[in-house]
């Protein structure tokens, strides 16, 4: 299931993302160095396995409000809304990201 990012609130402190707000990691002007930072703590919660998912119904054929909580454990976990994409969204998504991958490595 892809799903896309519903909210677009800052990421408060947590033990796993502290003192980085997701506004500044979107768009273009974005600082490569936090969004490096990001990526590394976001990493360390995978694999610390410091995440959930919230309202998830695998059997539910309608479209479903889900939460990713990174940091389920932490004093302030991270609240992260998703909604359920499109299978169209989801097509078109994927594209867009082999594309960009298809791109970064004619450049390498």
């Amino acid at each position: 299931m892809m799903t896309r990012n519903k909210n677009k609130r800052g990421i408060g402190s947590s033990s796993v993302h502290r003192g980085i707000n997701s506004s500044y990691l979107q768009g273009e002007k974005a600082a490569p160095e936090l969004r490096e930072r990001f990526a590394d703590r976001l990493l360390s919660a995978f694999t610390k396995k410091e995440l959930s998912i919230d309202n998830w119904d695998p059997l539910s054929e309608h479209s479903q409000d889900l939460k990713l909580i990174l940091g389920p454990g932490a004093k302030r976990p991270v609240h992260i809304i998703l909604t359920e994409m499109t299978p169209r969204e989801a097509a078109t998504f994927a594209a867009g990201e082999f594309a960009s991958i298809a791109l970064q490595a004619q450049s390498h």
